[in-house]
């Protein structure tokens, strides 16, 4: 028998030794709330950095939709899960099948331990605190890892207007990066114990995808953050 960790409407991190998921709602309530408006449901770039923070961290992400009266589900939830489809038709290797890597996110500096000052169900978007709106002082995850065998998974919450550095990422001879969905050539550089990556310069109607994008990392060191 397996034993499988289960929490709710969370906004903390995790490290289990053990499977665990993350259960939420698109919005607020877990179903159909014929009372929930427009700003109680989860915007669909925060539903997207929730799966990717989840899945780095060795979790699974159950996410409720629920019918109306009618036995319809509604236009918004089908909206969202659409939306989440067409990002996993690009990207979908960075997280299905993988497993958490040595690490799951690089911070930014600052203070780590933001806490959601909602009293009862955090929402959704509580993780664009954690990731591209910070509050002043508070740390950012700016890369989210996965890992499924030889490659690695950056995926970033925002394109960078020019170079990412990825620390403590240490590259082989036959090392190659690439970002999902493009064809556009990404350079990179050993710098020490760091990797400099310059993304393609790119017009929006060119990139691979909305909401985050991710650099597949082939061949490289798995060694422990410092």
């Amino acid at each position: 028998m397996v034993t499988i960790y289960t929490r709710e409407y969370s906004s903390t991190n995790s490290t289990f030794d053990k499977p665990w998921e993350e259960c939420r709602g698109i919005g607020l309530s877990f179903g159909y709330n014929q009372n929930e408006d427009l700003e109680d449901y989860t915007s669909p770039k925060a539903l997207i950095l929730t799966l990717a923070n989840i899945v780095s961290q060795g979790g699974n992400l159950l996410l409720d939709i629920g019918p109306n009266a009618n036995g319809k589900i509604p236009p918004i939830m089908q909206e969202r899960l659409l939306q989440i489809g067409k990002w996993l038709q690009v990207n979908g290797e960075a997280i299905y099948g993988t497993r958490a890597w040595n690490r799951s996110c690089q911070w930014t500096k600052g203070n780590r331990e933001w806490k959601s000052k909602e009293k009862h169900y955090v929402s959704g978007d509580a993780i664009l605190k954690q990731t591209v709106d910070p509050e002043p002082g508070y740390a950012v995850k700016e890369v989210f890892f996965t890992q499924k065998g030889e490659n690695v998974y950056a995926i970033l919450p925002q394109y960078p207007k020019n170079k990412i550095v990825l620390k403590n990422v240490q590259t082989r001879n036959k090392t190659k990066i690439a970002l999902l969905g493009s064809d556009k050539k990404v350079l990179w550089k050993q710098k020490g114990n760091d990797l400099e990556i310059t993304m393609p310069s790119l017009y929006a109607d060119e990139l691979p995808c909305d909401y985050a994008w991710v650099l597949k990392l082939d061949n490289i060191e798995n060694k422990k953050d410092r």
